[in-house]
């Protein structure tokens, strides 16, 4: 009987390993951001939607290379 219990788990195992590995699919870079600089305005408050400015302008940025 545990043997058959054994057997049952190990070939659960297998079939959901089985069925969750699928090959990798062709993944494309998004380049929608490639080349182009972003400053950050200011920190929004969730609740109000007010931005609060951020003091000096011009030193956060992102830039996506």
């Amino acid at each position: 009987m545990k043997q058959k219990i054994i057997l049952w788990i190990g070939a659960l195992l297998l079939l959901t390993a089985g069925t969750g590995c699928e090959k990798n699919k062709d993944y494309e870079v998004p380049t929608q951001l490639t080349g182009t600089r972003w400053e950050l305005a200011g920190i929004v408050d969730a609740k109000t939607g007010k931005i609060t400015p951020l003091a000096p302008k011009g030193c956060y940025g992102f830039k996506f290379i």
